[in-house]
């Protein structure tokens, strides 16, 4: 199972031993530890009623070949500490909760029984290891009942597990797609984008590797400097045509190596000779159902026609504004006493959901835009 893992992870330090940050191998080479000097006075004492040493078939194999007919032993996962080894197995072998109590120790070595009466003695007797009272022994009510049931084990596993989730997931999940957002302003769009691509578990398939603005000073940009994405204000003032601007914007693409360009909230209408560059890997989000209510303030024009539904639509650019095949779409009811801004930031709230969608149809390839601009699904 370990080599499986390892060809599977492509693991070769051995993160969860921090102390010493092994070679994995010699984290799992290093040979079973042997209990007899360490327990040899407490068995001489005559206290330990039965001993059972957890090797192969774990917690649930070992235990009962030592306990008497029709009893039984409740453990507690939380009277010990998992050692994060084993989080690491779960997590990269996706080994469940009965796969682990029968293969591996899961941190205990030896379990003694003996009787609650003499616990102290016994654990005083025990000066080399780390002693602990983990359950009882209980007589079973019916034969068809577990020998070895084990308190908690799933929410300290789970505990363990969190730290490898992502490294487990990178490593199973094809080449990611790099992005680059174009923005103006606040940026809620942009932060639906990071919380989603840094979320491995999402599966989005993409990583933002750079966030450009044709504004200076704007939230935007201290969102993607806290979450340590390389930013770019490229002023569009600072340029004679809107041409020389967006060839401007292209070599900062190209510099980072995109793959996908979003525009989230980037308020300049694109060249066509920019939009033919990137077409296809070009998408935008904008905040009606496409294809009505075109062009700005879609919220007014939404109001103003007395509609009582709207919503946003994730698209592709063509260079027609707001032309392009849709991606996904969501809808929003539009209440009575709704003004322009109530409106927003509602539907704001529904963008930040179908915009990250729509990147993952496209980064993990589910869709392409075909010759003629009509969107093609993998099936």
């Amino acid at each position: 199972m370990i080599i499986a893992l390892l060809y599977r992870t492509g693991s070769k330090i051995c993160h969860f031993n921090e102390e010493h940050c092994l070679i994995i191998g010699e984290e799992f080479l290093t040979p079973t530890k042997i209990y007899v000097r360490s327990l040899l006075k407490v068995l001489q004492s005559g206290k330990v009623k039965a001993l059972a040493h957890i090797t192969g078939g774990g917690l649930i194999e070992n235990i009962p070949r030592v306990l008497p007919d029709g009893t039984g032993v409740r453990l507690d996962a939380a009277s010990w500490e998992i050692p994060p080894v084993f989080g690491w197995i779960a997590a990269a072998g996706g080994v469940s909760e009965m796969e682990m109590l029968r293969t591996f120790n899961c941190g205990i070595g030896v379990v003694l029984i003996v009787n609650p009466n003499d616990i102290a003695d016994v654990q005083k007797l025990i000066t080399e290891e780390d002693a602990k009272v983990i359950g009882q022994v209980e007589k079973l009510s019916s034969t068809g009942d577990p020998r070895v049931y084990v308190e908690n084990f799933v929410p300290e596993m789970e505990r363990i597990m969190r730290p490898f989730v992502d490294s487990v997931v990178a490593a199973k999940e094809p080449p990611r797609k790099r992005v680059g957002v174009l923005i103006s302003g606040s940026g809620t769009n942009l932060q639906s984008l990071i919380d989603a691509t840094m979320d491995r578990s999402q599966g989005i398939g993409a990583e933002i590797v750079i966030v450009i603005s044709n504004k200076a000073g704007v939230q935007g940009i201290e969102r993607a400097t806290r979450a340590n994405i390389p930013t770019k204000v490229i002023p569009h003032t600072a340029y004679g045509s809107r041409l020389e601007f967006d060839m401007a914007v292209h070599a900062a693409l190209e510099e980072a190596r995109v793959d996908i360009v979003c525009l989230a909230g980037f308020m300049r209408v694109l060249t066509g000779e920019f939009v033919r560059l990137w077409r296809g890997r070009l998408i935008n989000i904008h905040p009606a159902l496409l294809p009505l209510f075109k062009g700005t303030h879609a919220h007014r024009q939404a109001l103003q026609a007395g509609v009582r539904v709207t919503g946003c639509t994730a698209h592709f650019v063509e260079e027609d504004i707001d032309a392009g095949a849709i991606l996904a779409q969501e809808a929003v009811q539009i209440e009575i006493d709704d003004t322009e801004e109530t409106l927003q930031e509602r539907v704001k709230l529904v963008e930040h959901k179908v915009f990250p969608k729509a990147l993952k149809l496209v980064a993990t390839e589910q869709v392409h835009l075909d010759e003629n601009g009509k969107i093609v699904w993998k099936h």
